[in-house]
């Protein structure tokens, strides 16, 4: 005797999101004498937040003209101002309060009552002043620019614990499975941005970058942020274990990094010599031990180390229309991080012919 049990196939729940956008940009240019601007405005509409409007202005002025034959050459001016937005993700937008609310039981009246909207974009404001200085007949030009930013309206996802002090009233958080994404991070980036490049020859050119970066988190509502975790270890060292501590660095964001580019290229030959220098940066494992505790986790201050990394690449114009190169990346076979727990690749060497089709002649 045998019996055989068979059970109804479930289709698995699935979450869509559908999204038609649009948008569109106007811009308009003017020049007086030697100062030049530009400015305009984008609007964009979204199917998750609606409409946003992200004004932007640029200006350049010569304090002196461009000359090929001055030794100290042109000086220029340079400001720009801007808006801009990042929409959320698809993950985010489904896992965002506003989503979580709807499929419960009463979900649209907890909605309405508490006012929640659909999940935001992410915001920013920069500003940059710089100064560009023409040298050596037009052979050589440096560059310093100071920047301030500011990210606003960041997401983050936040437990139903903390979700109150965002202003979600108590009902409606303590109906949450756990807790949702929100609109609820920001901090500021100021610094200094140098640059210059200098043609030794005409077959030589060098140049090199700087940026110093001052980043501080202002605001954070992550559980991370409002109840650092403790490393016995370390029992003085609040730790962020899934995000930056208000008032510290954002995650991997050197306050030291820089460049340093050199190119030869005669006839149909061209070699490139390309350095990169990071500086240490905040970071977090992102690590629990087998209780769920803490003793996996690291003071976030500095915990990715410096690195820099040498990559070498050169090229030859076999035929009008196709060229040979080879590129080495990390030639010295640096052991780095860039971030902790993913170490990077060691020396790495790529071979392979590039062909043009079409279009203009080489």
């Amino acid at each position: 005797m045998s019996t055989s049990l068979s059970m109804r196939q479930v289709p698995p729940c699935r979450s869509v999101s559908e999204r038609t956008n649009g948008g569109a940009y106007v811009e308009a240019r003017a020049s007086v004498n030697r100062v030049y601007a530009n400015g305009g405005f984008g609007v964009d509409h979204n199917a998750v937040f609606g409409t946003a409007v992200t004004p932007r202005v640029s200006a350049a002025a010569y304090l002196r003209s461009p000359s090929s034959t001055a030794t100290f050459g042109d000086t220029k001016l340079t400001f720009n101002a801007g808006t801009g937005i990042k929409a959320p993700t698809i993950s985010q937008e489904l896992s965002s309060l506003f989503n979580v609310l709807q499929p419960l039981p009463d979900g649209s009246a907890l909605i309405e009552a508490s006012g929640v909207s659909p999940i935001g974009p992410e915001r920013s404001r920069s500003v940059d002043v710089g100064l560009e200085q023409g040298l050596w007949r037009g052979r050589a030009r440096v560059r310093a620019a100071y920047f301030n930013n500011d990210f606003r309206d960041l997401i983050e996802f936040v437990s139903n614990t903390v979700l109150p002090q965002v202003g979600v009233p108590g009902e409606v958080a303590s109906a949450l499975p756990g807790g949702a994404y929100v609109n609820s991070q920001s901090f500021r980036a100021t610094g200094l941005e140098t640059s210059g490049e200098i043609d030794v020859t005409r077959q030589f050119r060098v140049s090199a970058s700087y940026t110093y970066l001052d980043a501080t988190v202002k605001e954070s509502f992550s559980s991370g942020a409002l109840q650092p975790a403790i490393n016995p270890a370390f029992p003085d060292i609040p730790i962020g274990a899934f995000s930056p501590l208000v008032g510290a660095r954002p995650f991997r964001r050197p306050a030291s990094s820089g460049t340093l580019v050199a190119t030869y290229v005669q006839g149909p030959v061209q070699v490139t010599i390309a350095g990169s220098f990071v500086g240490k940066t905040d970071d977090s494992t992102f690590l629990s031990d087998a209780s769920f505790g803490n003793s996996m986790l690291l003071p976030n201050h500095d915990l990715d180390a410096a690195y820099q990394k040498i990559d070498v690449s050169g090229s030859y114009r076999l035929h009008r229309r196709l060229r040979g190169y080879l590129s080495i990346e990390n030639v010295g076979n640096q052991h780095y991080e860039p971030t902790f727990g993913f170490p990077a690749l060691p020396r790495t060497a790529r071979v392979g012919l590039t062909v043009t089709l079409g279009g203009d002649r080489p």
